[in-house]
């Protein structure tokens, strides 16, 4: 093939592969907010993360689309009179940078109000089980320290109106029971084993939640903002050399 075939099939080809990508980048833009809810922070931040994961398939399309409108100068193919895409890509990649600009400050924010609701939720469920423990402790002291109530334990055991699972339940806590009688210390040992496994617990917990808010803030964050960069240096740029 000669150049002068060559040329005009390739710039074809280029600008009919960056369109394709094109309206495929922001078709996938328009399904991923389906359904919408604005209003809603997990929403926003799904969408955001959407957006951004396919943020390059736009900026491949146009710059596909610009090259074959070079190769196709260069070659001497390109009629005034065509149509002339350029101008409407620019003004896209324009918006673009600055709709991926703008994701950033909405996004760190909705991760760190969802971060404020986890570590809420964390230590909600740590005060549960902070009150669980009490409880217990409450009733293996009286127990311990009340003949009566053990008892009533002993009893509620030999009468055989309790079965199944409960049974052993009570036979589990009898046998507790003896054994903090002959050993009193051992209760306040086992308290304070149960109050550091939750402290380690919680610990965890909290952590693993820093991880997740650093990494989504700093993964969404950094690439948007490349983004940005790319999209309004390749609109600004554009209508430069248009002019």
């Amino acid at each position: 093939m000669s150049n002068s075939t060559f040329s005009p099939f390739t710039a074809l080809a280029l600008k009919v592969v960056g369109i394709v990508l094109i309206l495929s980048g922001l078709l996938n833009y328009i399904l991923s907010a389906i359904p919408l809810n604005f209003g809603e922070r997990d929403w926003q931040i799904q969408f955001v993360g959407q957006l951004v994961n396919q943020g390059f398939i736009p900026m491949l399309g146009i710059a596909l689309l610009i090259l074959g409108y070079g190769i196709e100068g260069m070659g001497g193919s390109h009629k005034r009179n065509s149509l002339d895409l350029r101008f409407a890509v620019f003004i896209l990649s324009s918006i673009l940078g600055l709709v991926f600009l703008l994701v950033i400050p909405l996004h760190l924010s909705n991760v760190s109000q969802r971060s404020s609701e986890a570590f809420a939720e964390i230590r909600a469920r740590a005060e549960q089980f902070e009150s669980q423990i009490q409880q217990e402790t409450q009733q293996l002291r009286a127990l311990v320290e009340n003949d009566a109530q053990f008892q009533q334990l002993e009893q509620a055991i030999e009468s055989g109106q309790v079965q199944g699972a409960q049974l052993q339940q009570l036979q589990l806590v009898r046998q507790q029971v003896r054994q903090l009688r002959e050993n009193p210390a051992a209760l306040e040992q086992q308290i304070q084993t149960a109050r550091n496994e939750l402290t380690s617990r919680q610990e965890e917990a909290e952590k693993e939640e820093r991880g997740r808010a650093l990494k989504s803030s700093l993964s969404v964050g950094l690439t948007s903002l490349l983004l940005a960069i790319g999209y309004i240096i390749i609109g600004w740029t554009g209508f430069k050399s248009l002019s």
